[in-house]
């Protein structure tokens, strides 16, 4: 199953026409937690922005690869590689303009190393109402969302 409009979730082999359903705002949330996934998506797609989704690193690279997405949104700890080791990868060997940002549970001195090692362009502590995911995107694409149609 490929990435659709319609739930915005990642599977093993991109169609083909992911590419229609993408625009200058699709942002990738990464979390191998589905209620988070979830959460995530529905706030950002209230502010007008395109979102796909991942449960784990090898769909987020696939994802990365196959559409074109002006940041991704990924968790310190994923099932198959952590959050670091994804945005290494999509910083160093895809090319990718993408802003990464990594949010983690509790943000330490040890956290933060990582992410400059990186290259991650925002490293945020998630709180429940994950409203500050949602405003380092719209701060690191430094423009207000999209209005809605």
């Amino acid at each position: 199953m490929g990435v659709s409009a319609a739930d915005g979730c990642m599977g093993s082999r991109p169609s083909g026409r992911e590419k229609s359903v993408t625009n200058s705002r699709t942002v990738l949330v990464v979390d191998d937690c589905a209620e988070t996934r979830r959460a995530l998506k529905e706030l950002l797609e209230g502010q007008g922005y395109t979102v796909l989704a991942a449960s784990n690193g090898r769909q987020a690279l696939e994802a990365a690869r196959a559409i074109p997405v002006v940041a991704v949104l990924v968790e310190a700890l994923l099932p198959d590689m952590d959050g670091y080791e994804l945005c290494r990868r999509i910083k160093t060997h895809d090319g990718s303009a993408a802003k990464v940002v990594v949010y983690t549970d509790d943000v330490d001195a040890v956290d933060a190393v990582k992410a400059r090692a990186v290259r991650a362009d925002d490293l945020v502590g998630r709180t429940g109402d994950m409203a500050h995911l949602q405003a380092s995107v719209r701060r690191l694409l430094a423009g207000p969302a999209p209005a809605e149609s």
